[in-house]
């Protein structure tokens, strides 16, 4: 896992995923309360259609998990700010992420161990 900022006066961390180890170690890192900012898909209805909309959310994170058989943590929770038009602050959402991608993480405080 490369780290690509970190920010202690706001406890952000902006992280790249480069193995499945480091899929677990977020599993392992993230708590319920924590807040994530990443890119996601949301089937958003358009009248009396809907499309599934790439977008950036914040999440406050509920719990994760961590999916070996497809390299994949699943982070489920609650979506606290995202593109206003689609009116779904508030909802339930799970962000996939998966190898490769990039997450900012805001915690409370972070401990040294988690920052090791």
């Amino acid at each position: 896992m490369r780290i690509l900022e970190f920010d202690e006066k706001r406890q952000l961390m902006r992280l790249h995923v480069e193995t499945e180890d480091d899929l677990w170690t977020l599993h392992i890192i993230l708590q319920n309360g924590d807040k994530i900012i990443a890119r996601t898909s949301r089937d958003v209805g358009l009248g009396k259609e809907s499309r599934r909309i790439p977008m950036t959310i914040i999440l406050k994170v509920e719990h994760t998990e961590f999916q070996e058989f497809t390299n994949r943590l699943r982070i489920h929770g609650i979506i606290e700010d995202a593109p206003e038009r689609f009116g779904i602050k508030g909802a339930h959402h799970t962000v996939n992420l998966d190898i490769g991608d990039e997450i900012v993480i805001i915690k409370d405080h972070w401990s040294k161990y988690a920052v090791d």
